[in-house]
């Protein structure tokens, strides 16, 4: 029996959602998973921001890779990878809500995205528990989502009394 793995409509729409908004944080920043959910209107979602990120293909698929034999790649996620890969995607300036890079299954990505903030002339530390850590203070990239630009204007209004 065959795993079927398709991703739904609104999954897709949150992982574009997601994939455009960390494309958004500047070189030499980083923004926490919980922001990226705020920006993208989905506040309690941040662990599906991570979820996007290790669905996020490393390169761009092939379209040949779908066939009716192998129903383990969906279609949605080749034809995103086009315009969403790691190529294109910034997804190593995602770190926790403490600044620490998150650890995975493979302890290599967690080289590679402390190298490539390194590149970016981040300062990344260790700390006793042997995590990365990045001074969010100094490093932190969080603006307000669209809709909370400071609208508090209502000194200035002509509302008649």
């Amino acid at each position: 029996m065959s795993r079927n793995r398709r991703i739904n409509d609104e999954a897709v729409a949150f992982y574009i959602a997601t994939y455009e908004e960390i494309c958004k944080i500047p070189p030499g920043k980083v923004c926490s998973y919980g922001h990226i959910a705020r920006l993208i209107y989905r506040p309690q979602n941040s662990r599906l921001v991570g979820q996007a990120l290790k669905n996020l293909p490393m390169q761009s698929l092939d379209p040949r890779l779908i066939t009716e034999e192998n129903d383990q790649i969906d279609g949605n996620l080749v034809s995103l990878s086009s315009r969403f890969n790691g190529n294109t995607v910034p997804w190593w300036r995602v770190v926790s809500s403490q600044g620490i890079i998150s650890l995975r299954g493979n302890t290599n990505d967690v080289e590679r995205q402390k190298d490539k903030l390194v590149e970016e002339n981040v300062e990344v530390l260790q700390n006793r528990k042997g995590n990365y850590t990045i001074n969010l203070n100094e490093f932190g990239w969080f603006p307000a989502p669209e809709d909370e630009d400071d609208s508090d204007d209502s000194d200035d209004s002509d509302e008649e009394n």
